[in-house]
């Protein structure tokens, strides 16, 4: 996710649907969802279609936890409807390198949560949610 044109937002599948902004700014980056815009019911979902031939798929997700999150709160991500990756996000509550970003005020965010991993995958098709 390198541009987070309206060509790229129009690509997604909010639900529960969301109305105005997609994309916010934190610290002088954009970054996809952010304050307010989605929480911890919120869903995402793209299908890429017409995928070249491969063995394998990489997922790079640079994940913001802004505000603190509840106990057992997990960023999940999907592919194929298969659980591919999960995060219990509230571990980092209390990460000592955390600090005031663009959240609520007293609250401390991650600066970021790497995740960068590589699966087997052999359709044409994903479905990454």
């Amino acid at each position: 996710m390198k541009d987070f044109d309206d060509s790229f937002i129009k690509e997604w599948v909010f639900t529960p649907p969301i109305s105005g902004l997609k994309v916010t700014n934190c610290f002088s980056q954009n970054m996809f969802g952010g304050l307010n815009v989605f929480n911890s019911n919120q869903k995402i979902n793209k299908v890429f279609q017409k995928i070249p031939p491969h063995y394998a798929v990489r997922l790079r997700v640079n994940f913001f936890k802004i505000d603190t999150w509840e106990t057992g709160e997990s960023l999940n991500i999907k592919i194929d409807g298969l659980l591919s990756i999960s995060v219990d996000v509230s571990l980092y509550n209390n990460d000592p390198f955390s600090f005031f970003l663009c959240g609520n005020p007293g609250e401390k965010e991650t600066p970021s949560i790497t995740i960068n991993e590589i699966m087997p995958h052999l359709s044409e098709e994903l479905n990454l949610e």
